[in-house]
């Protein structure tokens, strides 16, 4: 068991939680401001209704996200740090590239976005001091 993966994982499942909600409140009320809006280079809500809330397949990020981290969970349960490392990596991966688009082409920052890429990141890392 890679108890440092886990915690992570709880951590992103708490954030994508977090944005679930938020989601859920913006198509409630077009006013609603979460948590991580700043401004309006700096906005959740602004991702959130953005067509990069939804770049695999029509998913929603989020949905894709809880499945990352209950994979990420089961892998770390089962002494998998190999396997972690290169899902952590690639996905890792795949996150900064959609944040580095979503920053060109609708010029806002999502600090959950960010936040997601570094605790895959972090993961990768002790993944990598597991094998």
């Amino acid at each position: 068991m890679i108890l440092p993966l886990i915690i992570l994982s709880i951590i992103g499942l708490v954030t994508i939680f977090y944005t679930i909600y938020a989601e859920y409140k913006a198509k409630q009320d077009p006013k609603y401001r979460s948590l991580c809006d700043f401004n309006k280079y700096i906005s959740c809500t602004k991702t959130i209704k953005s067509p990069w809330e939804r770049v695999l397949f029509g998913i929603p990020n989020s949905i894709v996200g809880i499945g990352y981290y209950f994979l990420i969970i089961l892998l770390a349960f089962a002494g998998r740090a190999q396997f972690a490392l290169y899902l952590a990596l690639i996905t890792s991966s795949l996150v900064l590239i959609v944040t580095v688009l979503m920053i060109r082409t609708e010029k806002v920052l999502c600090t959950i976005c960010s936040l997601q890429w570094l605790i895959m990141l972090v993961q990768a890392i002790v993944a990598f001091q597991y094998l």
